[in-house]
């Protein structure tokens, strides 16, 4: 009886890629990142501080450990990346895919619950009575 040949590595066995604007488990986004770890890449998804909790949930969902938080807008926020991601042991990366898109407010609120203000220095009395 012949021996199988053992099935084909995964194109990116060894890898590490980081996929940007993962937000909802049926994006362009998730499903870039979850082809790539059906290809053996270990993952690393970032999402916008505001709404990192849905992206911790597809990453869950998908067996992903590393997620950062990104804002892309913010320079303190991209500096803070890769000190972010060597405490979470990623000390490369092979592949980036850019996946931000942008959502007006209309769209973002559907999906994104809005900041919440931060509170007044100045406490006021109420009224007497």
């Amino acid at each position: 009886m012949s021996e199988q040949p053992a099935p084909p590595a995964g194109l990116l066995d060894g890898r590490t890629v980081l996929v940007t604007g993962v937000l909802r488990p049926a994006s362009i986004a998730t499903a870039i990142a979850v082809a790539a770890r059906e290809q053996g890449a270990r993952m690393v998804l970032t999402g916008h501080p505001r709404t990192l909790a849905l992206t911790r949930a597809v990453a869950r969902r998908h067996g992903i450990d590393v997620v950062a938080p990104l804002d892309v807008t913010d320079p303190a926020g991209l500096a803070n990346l890769a000190p972010c991601l060597r405490r979470a042991g990623v000390e490369r990366l092979d592949g980036v895919v850019h996946a931000i898109a942008y959502a007006d407010a209309t769209c973002s609120a559907a999906c994104c619950p809005p900041p919440v203000p931060a509170p007044t220095a100045s406490l006021t009395r109420p009224p007497p009575r």
